[in-house]
C-alpha cells in the first residue's frame, strides 16, 4: 500500500473508514466524512448511477437504514452537486 493511501486511511475515523473505502473502491469520490455522526459527502456526476452504486455498496455491507440527500450548491454561474449519505444504524 502506498504512503499517500496510508496517510489518507489514517485520517479517517475508524467507524466510517470501511464505508469510505468501499465507496471509493466502487468509483464514488468521497470528499468528507464523520465517524461520530456517521455521514459521508461525495461528488455527484450522474445521480441515478451514483444512487444505485451507493445503495448497492451500503446494502452489501449490511446497512438497511440510511439517507442519501442530493445537494446542489449554486456558485455564481456554476452548480456544485454532491451527495450526503447519513447512516442511521450500525451494520
Amino acid at each position: 500500500m502506498g504512503k499517500k493511501k496510508t496517510n489518507f486511511l489514517l485520517k479517517l475515523e475508524p467507524a466510517i473508514r470501511p464505508i469510505v473505502l468501499a465507496l471509493r473502491e466502487h468509483g464514488i469520490n468521497t470528499t468528507g466524512s464523520c465517524g461520530h455522526e456517521m455521514w459521508v459527502e461525495c461528488d455527484s456526476y450522474d445521480s441515478t448511477s451514483d444512487f444505485s452504486t451507493i445503495f448497492a455498496v451500503l446494502h452489501d455491507m449490511g446497512y438497511r437504514e440510511f439517507t442519501i440527500e442530493h445537494k446542489w450548491e449554486v456558485r455564481k454561474t456554476d452548480i456544485a452537486r454532491s451527495l450526503i449519505i447519513q447512516i442511521n444504524e450500525k451494520a
